[in-house]
């Protein structure tokens, strides 16, 4: 995570979303260490939370990074209070894998789109926001992908190794296409149910 660290969209920001990705839990650490306002989502879409530096006491800065250390340390915030923070000024997730025109193929839940529909719908994040996508280098493929209206088109793939901008430019997707959406996930995903209300 050095790598991110170094880079010029780290250092400028202050309000980030990282997924709950384990290979992101020393990211999350940093961001504690560097002062920066975190937004994550609970497993399973449950909710989202927030914490800040003010809220990891010292030493728990490692601990708070991780998913037990989050809901303990980070606190619930809802999309409403997302969007009255303000725009977000940077996005970071993981990937199955993702090839060299910034396509992600993830783990099949569908979570990410969902995260970045939720985001994109209350207006925090947009086409312009920066979006990292982090992942070992095996997983950087060099073959297409196919992309459909709701794939989003990372901007950085970093990778242990190597930072590689994308060069690909592609209109990203806004909002929640409720027709998409199985029925018990409105039951099982509070902020979709949330957003529904906002959008009537």
């Amino acid at each position: 995570m050095k790598r991110i660290r170094e880079m010029d969209c780290w250092k400028q920001s202050a309000i980030n979303f990282i997924t709950p990705d384990n290979c992101l839990a020393e990211l999350r650490k940093w961001g504690v260490l560097d002062n920066k306002t975190q937004l994550m989502t609970i497993h399973g879409l449950k909710g989202f939370q927030i914490w800040t530096r003010g809220d990891v006491p010292e030493s728990q800065e490692e601990f708070s990074s991780t998913l037990d250390g989050a809901q303990r340390f980070a606190k619930p915030i809802t999309l409403e209070e997302i969007r009255r923070l303000g725009r977000l000024d940077l996005v970071v997730t993981g990937a199955s894998a993702v090839n060299l025109e910034g396509v992600r193929y993830g783990k099949g839940h569908g979570y990410f789109d969902l995260e970045w529909g939720l985001l994109s719908a209350i207006g925090v994040i947009n086409s312009k926001t920066t979006m990292l996508t982090v992942v070992h280098d095996f997983q950087v493929v060099d073959r297409k992908f196919p992309v459909s209206a709701y794939d989003t088109i990372t901007d950085y793939i970093v990778t242990p190794t190597r930072t590689l901008k994308v060069t690909t430019q592609k209109k990203r997707p806004k909002g929640i296409r409720w027709s998409s959406l199985r029925k018990e996930m409105l039951k099982d995903m509070p902020p979709l149910r949330e957003l529904k209300k906002m959008e009537l």
